[in-house]
């Protein structure tokens, strides 16, 4: 993703690349969240037990976004962080995995579909990205509003090949969204 791709914003609320000033709010999001997130989220547990400093716990994600490998986005809403978005891994073929979650207590809202919304874009950006993928396990009802609302087609379940969560039942469900499918339904963000 190039540098001028990684920050978007419509109405009050703003999808941008995380920066090293971020650090202690992404660390007490996650904190504060730990238990609405551990269910579905592999990396929860590993976060809290090996990452007490908070600007060191960032470094790893910005090195990525700094290589372009992977976009850590932060959600903010009115400036305050209510979640985080990003593009999973670099493209592999024409593809990019997308991924997202809400702080406890800002779910419901519709923040993770104007943020995935706004991903999408950033994604499409980028000539090589041709479709993107959201991968859930289908036990987590609340992660398919997304997608669902965004018009992305449900292709397939899975196996999973993720690391297992407490919630989960071990299998993925894959959307997906070609940027064709994006462009005929308008190639914009829900309005606020």
């Amino acid at each position: 993703m190039t540098p001028d791709a990684r920050r978007s914003a419509r109405g009050n609320l703003e999808v941008r690349a995380w920066l090293p000033a971020d650090a202690q709010a992404v660390h007490d999001a996650i904190v504060d969240s730990a238990e609405h997130l551990r269910p579905w989220l592999p990396w929860v547990d590993d976060w809290l037990a090996q990452h007490r400093d908070a600007v060191a716990s960032l470094a790893p994600l910005l090195a990525q976004n700094a290589t372009g490998e992977r976009l850590h986005a932060g959600v903010f809403l009115d400036g305050a962080l209510v979640g985080a978005v990003g593009i999973v891994d670099a493209p592999v073929d024409d593809a990019v995995e997308l991924g997202y979650w809400t702080r406890a207590g800002w779910t419901g809202q519709g923040i993770a579909t104007r943020a995935t919304a706004l991903i999408v874009e950033t994604a499409f950006a980028d000539p090589v990205v041709a479709r993107a993928l959201i991968v859930h396990d289908v036990a987590n009802v609340a992660s398919a509003g997304p997608p669902r609302r965004l018009g992305f087609r449900h292709v397939r379940d899975e196996p999973s090949t993720r690391p297992p969560c407490p919630a989960d039942r071990g299998v993925d469900r894959v959307w997906e969204l070609t940027r064709a499918a994006w462009a005929r339904a308008g190639g914009r963000t829900p309005a606020p």
